[in-house]
């Protein structure tokens, strides 16, 4: 942990689960919220959260863990997760998932899915990222059904606004940003200014 203020770095006590620290369950993302630190993991339902006021590890809550996808990113001190062909958002207060409003649109342009899961199951591979205080969106699929060699590479902007108790998405920009060769993986996406 880099401590801005005496621009040191620290390490952060160990994590609890034993798989975690030797690298057996892979962190997934990492995020910030309201001074706790937020850690996704491969396995199902067992994430952490590090306080860093308290500086302890606590097992995040299953309500967290149940949505919190590997699509996530914070905005605003907000969790924004893609999960289960939703987008949605934690509400810390309630410790619940909530959709937000105004993205069903782009579910068609999710179709012909490139991704394969372990289970042999095609899916989506969709990336969300905080880019200067909006929600970017990132996926590929198949240029067309059946056996096309190109995947495209698709991007929306998203502009949020709070509305009451939620989240309105207003889709600023959506269009193909690039054409890759059907062997292409994500990997992972990072917002760079240039």
């Amino acid at each position: 942990m880099f401590d801005i203020k005496t621009q040191t770095w620290k390490t952060l006590p160990p994590n609890p689960d034993l798989h975690v620290r030797l690298g057996c369950k892979k962190v997934r993302k990492i995020g910030v919220v309201h001074e706790k630190i937020y850690v996704k993991t491969e396995i199902e339902l067992r994430d952490w959260v590090y306080d860093v006021k308290e500086k302890k590890w606590s097992v995040a809550d299953v309500g967290l863990s149940v949505n919190w996808s590997n699509s996530w990113c914070v905005i605003d001190n907000v969790m924004f997760s893609y999960s289960r062909l939703r987008y949605v958002w934690y509400d810390l207060k309630n410790g619940t998932w909530k959709d937000v409003r105004g993205l069903e649109v782009l579910k068609k342009y999710r179709s012909f899915s490139s991704h394969v899961n372990p289970n042999g199951r095609v899916g989506s591979v969709v990336e969300l990222v905080n880019y200067g205080g909006k929600l970017v969106i990132i996926w590929d699929r198949f240029e067309r059904r059946g056996r096309s060699q190109n995947k495209n590479i698709w991007c929306a902007v998203v502009a949020l606004e709070r509305i009451h108790e939620g989240f309105w998405g207003k889709i600023e920009w959506f269009d193909v940003v690039h054409t890759v060769p059907k062997s292409y993986e994500f990997l992972r996406c990072l917002p760079v200014l240039v």
